[in-house]
């Protein structure tokens, strides 16, 4: 098992916002559960960016904005059941541009 923290973690199949808090990873990558973060715990990764938990995989479209990009994939989600399996994706950018990444596999998206 692998856990992953951050300070701002969107859940897509909730559309909602959590902050300060742990995803653990199952050993094929895949989300077990998202629990808030009451203490430092070991063998603990610390992100940068944000991680979305989706159960779909993230790809951005071109010259998509992160909040087109989050509108588009938040309306995609409700097509998929609850309890769907998930994966977290971390999310990094500059000022123009962002890249996401499958925690699982530290995979490049786009």
């Amino acid at each position: 098992m692998r856990r992953i923290a951050a300070h701002r973690i969107y859940l897509l199949p909730q559309a909602e916002w959590v902050s300060v808090s742990v995803i653990e990873l199952d050993e094929t990558g895949e989300v077990i559960r998202v629990l808030p973060l009451a203490e430092e715990t070991a063998h603990t990764e610390w992100l940068s960016g944000v991680l979305i938990v989706s159960p779909f995989p993230l790809i951005r479209e071109c010259r998509e904005d992160f909040q087109a990009f989050l509108h588009r994939i938040t309306r995609q989600a409700g097509a998929y059941e609850a309890g769907a399996s998930c994966r977290a994706y971390r999310v990094l950018s500059s000022s123009s541009e962002f890249s996401a990444y499958d925690c699982g596999s530290y995979r490049y998206i786009q």
